[in-house]
């Protein structure tokens, strides 16, 4: 049945992705896998896989061994396999058409007094309501160093943001 097929699709995807993505961002790729990918064929794992190696940077040898990992996690025992992420993503998804559904955000959603200017990229980043959230410690971290290297160009602060 289609559905068992998807389901089976997701879960093999959260066994494979889990260990490299965030939450958020695994959920936002097993909508992808959801809207994209209708096949169990190598054609269609291997152009899944490598769009997702694409949206999220990952490196030529780990695209090599995820779409091995993706193809045998597709042949796991039901036992074997994680829960369907079914819930979580439909979670995701509303709460993503609820933010869409109110209004934008005005002046007032931005830091008070132009925090954001005096704060550098770090401070926008950390009152910003178009960020997602799951991702905001580290958004936040790197855009630090970001403002550190921009104020004080050099190696150290260069070797601090890679």
């Amino acid at each position: 049945m289609a559905g068992d097929a998807q389901s089976l699709r997701r879960r093999a995807a959260v066994t494979v992705f889990e260990p490299l993505m965030a939450p958020e961002a695994l959920l936002e790729e097993l909508w992808i896998l959801q809207e994209t990918m209708r096949g169990d064929a190598v054609s269609d794992i291997i152009g899944y896989i490598d769009g997702a190696a694409r949206r999220h940077l990952i490196d030529a040898a780990t695209c090599k061994r995820l779409y091995t990992d993706f193809y045998k996690a597709l042949r796991l025992d039901d036992g074997q396999l994680p829960l369907d992420p079914w819930p979580a993503m439909q979670t995701l998804r509303g709460a993503r058409a609820a933010a869409m559904g109110s209004a934008a955000p005005t002046g007032a959603a931005l830091p008070a007094g132009g925090a954001a200017m005096s704060g550098g990229a770090s401070g926008l980043v950390t009152a910003s309501e178009w960020l997602p959230g799951g991702h905001a410690a580290r958004e936040a971290a790197v855009a630090a160093a970001l403002t550190r290297f921009v104020d004080a160009p050099g190696a150290e602060p260069l070797e601090a943001l890679l």
